[in-house]
Protein backbone atom coordinates (compact mmCIF):
# COMPACT_ATOMS: atom_id res chain seq x y z
CA UNK A 1 0.00 0.00 0.00
CA UNK A 2 1.41 3.30 -0.68
CA UNK A 3 1.14 6.53 1.18
CA UNK A 4 -2.01 8.05 -1.47
CA UNK A 5 -3.68 4.83 -0.72
CA UNK A 6 -3.19 4.86 2.67
CA UNK A 7 -4.68 8.27 2.77
CA UNK A 8 -7.30 7.98 0.83
CA UNK A 9 -8.35 4.87 3.20
CA UNK A 10 -8.07 6.44 6.47
CA UNK A 11 -10.01 9.28 4.69
CA UNK A 12 -12.38 7.23 3.57
CA UNK A 13 -13.27 5.26 7.08
CA UNK A 14 -15.15 6.98 9.82
CA UNK A 15 -13.55 8.69 12.70
CA UNK A 16 -14.24 8.15 16.41
CA UNK A 17 -15.91 11.48 16.74
CA UNK A 18 -18.37 10.90 13.83
CA UNK A 19 -21.64 8.81 14.68
CA UNK A 20 -23.93 8.74 11.49
CA UNK A 21 -22.26 11.43 10.22
CA UNK A 22 -23.01 13.88 12.13
CA UNK A 23 -20.27 15.15 14.20
CA UNK A 24 -20.41 14.49 17.96
CA UNK A 25 -19.00 17.89 18.96
CA UNK A 26 -21.92 19.87 16.40
CA UNK A 27 -24.73 17.61 17.96
CA UNK A 28 -23.31 18.47 21.19
CA UNK A 29 -23.80 22.38 20.31
CA UNK A 30 -26.62 21.78 18.59
CA UNK A 31 -28.30 20.15 22.25
CA UNK A 32 -26.78 22.67 24.44
CA UNK A 33 -28.63 25.24 21.91
CA UNK A 34 -31.85 23.33 22.01
CA UNK A 35 -31.40 23.17 25.98
CA UNK A 36 -31.04 26.86 26.13
CA UNK A 37 -34.29 27.57 23.63
CA UNK A 38 -35.96 25.44 26.32
CA UNK A 39 -35.09 27.15 28.89
CA UNK A 40 -35.15 30.72 27.66
CA UNK A 41 -39.02 30.07 26.87
CA UNK A 42 -39.51 28.53 30.35
CA UNK A 43 -37.84 31.50 31.91
CA UNK A 44 -40.06 33.78 29.49
CA UNK A 45 -43.22 32.05 31.30
CA UNK A 46 -41.85 32.32 34.74
CA UNK A 47 -41.39 36.11 33.83
CA UNK A 48 -44.26 36.62 32.62
CA UNK A 49 -46.72 34.96 35.27
CA UNK A 50 -43.97 37.00 38.01
CA UNK A 51 -44.73 40.27 36.36
CA UNK A 52 -48.42 39.37 37.18
CA UNK A 53 -47.78 38.51 40.23
CA UNK A 54 -45.85 41.69 41.32
CA UNK A 55 -48.42 43.70 39.50
CA UNK A 56 -51.20 42.13 41.49
CA UNK A 57 -49.46 42.64 44.59
CA UNK A 58 -48.46 46.47 43.52
CA UNK A 59 -52.44 46.73 42.50
CA UNK A 60 -53.19 45.33 46.48
CA UNK A 61 -51.02 46.65 48.88
CA UNK A 62 -49.98 50.49 46.94
CA UNK A 63 -52.68 53.13 47.12
CA UNK A 64 -54.17 54.02 43.87
CA UNK A 65 -52.33 57.44 43.37
CA UNK A 66 -48.71 55.30 43.80
CA UNK A 67 -49.34 52.80 41.64
CA UNK A 68 -48.05 53.87 38.45
CA UNK A 69 -44.74 55.22 40.07
CA UNK A 70 -44.10 51.75 41.76
CA UNK A 71 -45.02 49.88 38.26
CA UNK A 72 -42.57 52.22 36.43
CA UNK A 73 -40.08 51.68 39.24
CA UNK A 74 -40.57 47.61 38.74
CA UNK A 75 -40.75 47.95 35.11
CA UNK A 76 -37.44 50.33 35.12
CA UNK A 77 -35.84 47.40 37.20
CA UNK A 78 -36.72 44.49 35.11
CA UNK A 79 -35.58 46.77 31.86
CA UNK A 80 -32.12 47.60 33.67
CA UNK A 81 -31.82 43.71 34.70
CA UNK A 82 -32.21 42.31 31.04
CA UNK A 83 -30.18 45.14 29.52
CA UNK A 84 -26.94 44.06 31.71
CA UNK A 85 -27.68 40.81 30.66
CA UNK A 86 -27.22 41.35 27.35
CA UNK A 87 -24.65 43.45 27.67
CA UNK A 88 -22.53 40.78 29.07
CA UNK A 89 -23.75 38.21 26.74
CA UNK A 90 -22.29 40.01 24.60
CA UNK A 91 -19.36 40.66 25.77
CA UNK A 92 -18.43 36.95 25.87
CA UNK A 93 -19.75 36.71 22.03
CA UNK A 94 -16.89 38.54 21.42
Amino acid sequence: MTDGEAAATSAESPTDDAVGGLDTDRATKLLVWAGVVLLGLTAAVALAGFYNGVTGTIRVWVSDPYQPVFRAVFNLALLLAALGGIGLLVRRAD
